[in-house]
């Protein structure tokens, strides 16, 4: 119950207008997605919350025609990936959650390579 109360704060916290510039969007994507990865890392926000506002930031980026939109979303895939790896080593999460970041991971790699 306390992570989905995070996550509907979360979420009504960083509502972004569709027609608000790309800087100002990919800054509050990049917000959110900071404050959901450490909130995962505590284990208080769900995986996927993360991986949601990490995609944002890159299709914000990949429209914008950032030149390092790519790579940076396969960093924040990246650790993604380590956090849950982590978090399945020490008892925190379950094997299947390590999966999930791992292949989030690898779908970061597949697009970041269609551009």
């Amino acid at each position: 119950m306390k992570q989905l109360m995070c996550l509907l704060v979360l979420c009504s916290a960083v509502s972004v207008p569709a027609d608000a510039p790309a800087n100002e969007r990919l800054d509050i994507a990049l917000k959110a997605y900071r404050l959901a990865a450490t909130g995962y890392r505590e284990g208080n926000v769900p995986q996927e919350v993360v991986a949601m506002w990490s995609t944002r930031a890159w299709e914000i980026q990949k429209a914008a025609g950032a030149p390092s939109a790519g790579a940076d979303y396969v960093f924040r895939m990246k650790e993604l990936e380590n956090v849950a790896t982590a978090r399945a080593k020490d008892g925190r999460a379950n094997a299947l959650e390590q999966l999930n970041a791992q292949f989030l991971r690898l779908e970061a790699e597949l697009a970041a390579k269609k551009k």
